[in-house]
Parts: structure tokens; sequence; C-alpha cells
């Protein structure tokens, strides 16, 4: 089982969207054994550890030493059918190891 985390401003609204999406993604690559989970950025160094991939809908600053890319697309619709391949193909990977 991989664990995503989606990190957005206030850990809500946005994170929520994108997790959506995420789910989405997961289907399409057929992708079932996933767990998401949601937060603020000012909460992401703490929930760093227990996850396999961090997503996030925010530019984020500071160190993150998992597998990391901007899912912004997802909120704002530009380059979304690029943004699902390159994110369907970094979970696919994750499940293979």
């Amino acid at each position: 089982m991989i664990t995503i985390l989606v990190a957005c401003g206030s850990g809500v609204a946005t994170s929520t969207l994108a997790a959506d999406e995420v789910k989405a993604v997961c289907s399409q690559y057929n992708i079932t054994s996933y767990k998401i989970n949601k937060c603020s950025m000012s909460e992401l160094s703490s929930e760093i550890a227990n996850v396999d991939v961090v997503l996030t809908t925010n530019n984020y600053k500071g160190k993150i030493d998992k597998p990391h890319m901007s899912v912004a697309g997802f909120i704002t619709g530009i380059n979304e059918d690029a943004l699902r391949k390159k994110l369907g193909e970094l979970l696919t990977e994750l499940t293979k190891s």
C-alpha cells in the first residue's frame, strides 16, 4: 500500500479537490492499494515521515525527502492531462517498490 499526502494552504478545500483527482488517477492507472491523507502546508513537515509521496497545491520551500510534485494543475485546470500522466506514472512506480 502506498500512502499519499495531499497538502494545501488550510488542509481542507483545495486538498480535498486535489485528493478527488488523485483518486481518479489511481483508478485510471489501476492502482487500488493506496491511502490518501490531507494536511495544511504548515503541518507538512510533521506528516512527511508517515507517507510515501507528497503532493502539494502550493509552493513549498522546505525540504522534502520523499517523492514530491505539485498538483496545482488539478485546481487551476492548467496542463491537467500532462499532470495526470506524470502523477499516474509516479504512483505506478511507487507501487512497484
